[in-house]
Order: C-alpha cells, then sequence, then structure tokens
C-alpha cells in the first residue's frame, strides 16, 4: 500500500463508469474528518504518473468534502484552525492499493466492490455487465469474478438488444434487469415492447403478445397454403357481412336453390377468400362470392345492404327471397288471437 496525492488520483473514463449518481457522501465525509480514512483505495498506475481509481471514487469524493468541512467548521471537531488545516491537509494523501493486475477489468471492479458505496440500480448493473461481455469476458467468468448468478448475467445480454422503450424503462425502475430480460423474445418488435410496457401486469401482457404473434404466424401459414391451392386471395369486405356486396358462400343459394358449397365453387370466378383473424379464434378461412346477383346466387340470409331495384332477387309470396331446396316451406301458423270479451 502507498499514499497518493489526491490530485493524482483520475476517474475512469466516462464511458465505462457505471455510476450516474454518486449519492450524497456527506455522512461518509462527516466520518473520514473524525477517523480518517479507513479503508483505501484500489487504483492502477498510468504512464503519465497519475492514478486511475477502480474502486472507491465515492471515498476521493468525500476526502475532498471532509477536507472542506474541517476548514469550514473546526469547533464542530473540537479542533483549532491550525489543526484542522493540518488534518485537513493530511487527508490530501490518500491510502491505495496499487493493483496494476486489475488493467482492463475495470468494470468487474465497479460490479464486485463492496464497502462504502451505494448498491448499483439494475440498469447500472446491466450495463457493467454489458460491459464485461463486450470486453471478451466469459459469462461464467463474469459470474464468478462479481459473485452475480449466472442467469443475471446473460439477462443483461439480453437486455443489450432490447428497443428503446424498454432501456427506458430498466433505467427508470418500471423494469428490474430480470423482468426487462424476459422481453428478450420481443427485442425485434418495438411496438410489442411497448404495448407490453403499457400493460398494468408483465406477465399477462407478455401472454397476449405471444398469442398475437402466434395468431400472425398461423395467418401467414394459412395464407400460403391458400395460394398454393389456388385460391384467389383477398382482404376482409368492408362492413361484411352485414352490409356488403361479398357474401360468404354458404349463405347463398345457386338458380336451382342448392347451396353453394366450397368445394364446387371455392375456385370459380369472381369467388375468393379472406382469412378472419380479427377475433381472439384461431385464424380461418371465409370463401366468398364477391357479386352474388350477377351471378345469379340468391342470398339465404337477411343483410341490411340496398340493391339496385334491377338486383334484387325475385320475390316469393308473403314477401321474402325464395328459399334453398331442401328447406321446408311450411310454418306452423300463429293461433289468430280473439281478444276476450267482458263480462257485462
Amino acid at each position: 500500500m502507498q499514499t497518493v496525492h489526491i490530485d493524482q488520483l483520475v476517474d475512469l473514463d466516462a464511458g465505462r463508469d457505471l455510476r450516474e449518481d454518486r449519492g450524497d457522501v456527506t455522512a461518509l465525509a462527516e466520518s473520514i474528518a473524525e477517523l480518517g480514512l479507513l479503508e483505501p483505495l484500489t487504483v492502477i498506475p498510468r504512464e503519465d504518473g497519475r492514478f486511475t481509481i477502480y474502486a472507491g471514487h465515492r471515498r476521493r469524493d468525500a476526502v475532498r468534502r471532509a477536507a472542506e468541512l474541517l476548514v469550514a467548521d473546526p469547533g464542530h471537531y473540537d479542533l483549532s484552525a491550525e489543526q484542522a488545516a493540518a488534518r485537513a491537509e493530511q487527508l490530501q494523501h490518500v491510502p491505495c492499493y496499487e493493483r496494476p493486475d486489475l488493467a482492463g477489468r475495470d468494470v468487474l471492479t465497479q460490479i464486485a466492490e463492496n464497502g462504502e458505496r451505494l448498491s448499483l440500480t439494475d440498469a447500472e448493473r446491466a450495463r457493467g455487465l454489458q460491459l464485461a461481455l463486450v470486453d471478451g469476458l466469459d459469462a461464467r467468468a463474469i459470474s464468478r469474478a462479481t459473485g452475480i448468478k449466472l442467469a443475471t448475467v446473460r439477462a443483461a445480454e439480453k437486455v443489450a438488444a432490447l428497443p428503446e422503450a424498454a432501456q427506458k424503462a430498466l433505467a427508470t425502475g418500471q423494469l428490474g434487469l430480470d423482468e426487462a430480460a424476459s422481453l428478450d423474445e420481443f427485442a425485434d418488435d418495438a411496438k410489442a415492447v411497448e404495448r407490453i410496457l403499457r400493460g398494468s401486469h408483465l406477465d399477462y401482457a407478455l401472454a397476449q403478445e405471444r398469442h398475437k404473434r402466434d395468431r400472425k404466424a398461423k395467418a401467414a401459414q394459412l395464407r400460403e397454403q391458400l395460394t398454393a391451392d389456388g385460391y384467389v386471395l383477398v382482404s376482409k369486405p368492408k362492413d361484411f357481412p352485414w352490409s356488403s356486396r361479398e357474401a360468404e358462400l354458404g349463405d347463398l343459394a345457386d338458380a336451382e336453390g342448392n347451396p353453394l358449397t366450397i368445394e364446387e365453387y371455392g375456385l370459380a370466378d369472381k369467388h375468393a377468400v379472406f382469412i378472419d383473424s380479427a377475433s381472439y379464434a384461431e385464424p380461418c378461412p371465409v370463401h366468398i362470392c364477391r357479386d352474388p346477383e350477377a351471378h345469379g346466387h340468391t342470398r339465404l340470409r337477411h343483410t341490411r345492404l340496398r340493391l339496385p331495384r334491377r338486383d334484387r332477387p325475385p320475390r316469393s309470396r308473403g314477401g321474402r327471397p325464395p328459399r334453398a331446396r331442401g328447406e321446408d316451406e311450411r310454418r306452423p301458423r300463429r293461433a289468430r288471437e280473439v281478444p276476450a270479451q267482458p263480462h257485462r
């Protein structure tokens, strides 16, 4: 161990310093003013004759603050002005452990360091682990050197690839390191990550996004299969099925009153298919005719579509469209209600 003048101590490069805020050192400075620095700093020598602090940044700051306190109010420490000035000067010579072997391992040192410092936040810990991985250190070696679980080291590695929204949530404390790592499966989908972060329950929001992603993949697979089978794929018609000209094949009959089938009419001209994936259920194909009246088809289902008069189907007796063949034409008649006669 040796003593180094405080002016010869240099901070880490800003890009490798994990601390964004070193916190208030007043209490530590009070202790140092009374008892001196009990725990030496760890430093590494530089080519210019100075020393880079690898462990002890807060202690260095506290030493400076302690010297200021001594000079500002000697009586608070039961010292004369001369005694306080002498103690302040003595504090300028800081005890240090010189460790050349720690060169290139500054990140691990910051993570593993104990003593008079505040705990690292999850964001700071993640950044340190990421820097260590970038330095080429193995995840297991990092875990051994820092005492951090291997799963946490790997979580930090996953977090590095997450979109900006997730990084911000980690930095603000909205997410912990392990929670942020659980977003890894959506690292390539920034919008999905944003939707998850807007949810009030992370696990539920993740489950929803997984279901949405799986349905999207199934819809793509179904679209590929239908195309290979020769079907014409279209988007879901506007206002389908209530007010659209298009109608599902199962809701139509041919000129002879036979219900249309997919096997017979699915590949016919002006017939198409769209994939219904709007509901929470599994995506499914819906086979349609894009202009039933032009093909002589009859609608078997009442809709709110107002067709031009020339396209309207013939009306059967009673004002209803003709039914499909095989459909029972007879309906039980409602008994005529005769109002009761009042007693006289």
